[in-house]
């Protein structure tokens, strides 16, 4: 059933497979079965090496910023780096502006930078100096809270990155508003699981 609202759905441009914790045992089996129902790119991201698979149109990779743990990031790199060099990678700058007891805040080692605009600023700009492909504002896989407007608002005027917000979207509303604000893509995760039928909404 969520195949056929997503491939009815002009406003869906792709979907993002992956994150910080995967339910489902066989992954690449069910990624085979799901690539068969859709007709919208399906792009990995990228939460670990068991995550990448030749099956994929392409990678979107997060660099973690606010972490305790950058060796992460590279030796899962290192572990797919032939497979991952025979397609098309993009890597982004990943900042996690959740609470501390979000799937993604605890798995990514993250530390809470409490919407301190100075280190945010600074983050971004090391994006840019990397000339990532976007900037992911994170604000938790389930979490309650989405992004705070104002420091969205701030962080747009600040690069021209492409920006892809998720975390904690649960309505209409609050998606116009993230767009209105300066996001150009919005990630909603945990809420479409529960509720299919959100997608027709959009």
């Amino acid at each position: 059933m969520i195949s056929n609202y997503i491939n009815n759905n002009e406003n869906i441009a792709f979907v993002f497979l992956g994150g910080s914790i995967i339910k489902n045992f066989n992954f690449h089996k069910f990624l085979s079965n799901f690539k068969m129902k859709i007709n919208k790119p399906i792009i990995s991201f990228c939460g670990g090496s068991y995550q990448i698979s030749e099956q994929f149109d392409a990678f979107l990779i997060p660099f973690p910023l606010n972490t305790y743990d950058y060796n992460y990031f590279w030796t899962e790199i290192l572990k797919n780096a032939i497979l991952l060099s025979q397609k098309d990678i993009y890597i982004c700058g990943y900042l996690l502006l959740s609470s501390k007891w979000t799937s993604s805040f605890i798995i990514s080692k993250a530390y809470e930078i409490s919407e301190n605009e100075d280190i945010i600023l600074s983050f971004i700009k090391v994006c840019e100096i990397m000339k990532f492909s976007a900037i992911y504002l994170e604000s938790g896989s389930g979490g309650k809270n989405y992004i705070n407007f104002e420091i969205l608002s701030k962080i747009r005027k600040w690069t021209k990155l492409p920006l892809i917000v998720g975390g904690g979207i649960r309505d209409i509303q609050t998606i116009e508003k993230i767009f209105e604000f300066g996001a150009d893509y919005v990630v909603i995760g945990n809420y479409i699981e529960e509720n299919p039928k959100f997608i027709s909404e959009l």
